[in-house]
């Protein structure tokens, strides 16, 4: 996560939450088991709700979470909380950050014009590797 800032306290655990992925949920959790980013602790979630978006950093909308985006969106704006899907029109909807495949090839591109509604902070080098 050393491509956005929360303006929080480093050694504060980073919550990724993941809605409608049960793969890429059971994925992250083995990669958080492995792995640390500058010395942060990562704490992944499976949620059903928006009431369960509470102290989440990071949130993944998976597949048939389309009809509760502006809910979502909104609560997670409101939070300081990164959206992230691979669903199209994501970005469009509000989200943050949208991931796509191109010439098989895995892309992503950043709502920029939100970053201050969310009120985070994107590192140059993340805007610099984003598709659009």
């Amino acid at each position: 996560m050393d491509f956005v800032r929360w303006g929080r306290p480093m050694n504060e655990p980073t919550t990724i939450a993941v809605l409608n992925a049960p793969s890429l949920y059971r994925e992250l959790l083995s990669i958080a088991e492995a792995k640390r980013s500058s010395n942060r602790e990562f704490r992944i979630i499976e949620i059903q709700a928006t009431a369960d978006l509470k102290g989440v950093d990071l949130v993944f909308f998976g597949t048939g979470t389309q009809t509760r985006w502006n809910e979502l969106i909104d609560r997670a704006q409101l939070e300081s909380i990164v959206t992230v899907s691979d669903q199209t029109g994501f970005m469009d909807a509000g989200g943050l950050i949208e991931f796509s495949i191109h010439k098989n090839r895995l892309r992503f591109s950043l709502n920029l014009e939100s970053t201050e509604t969310y009120g985070v902070d994107l590192s140059s080098k993340l805007i610099q590797l984003s598709a659009r």
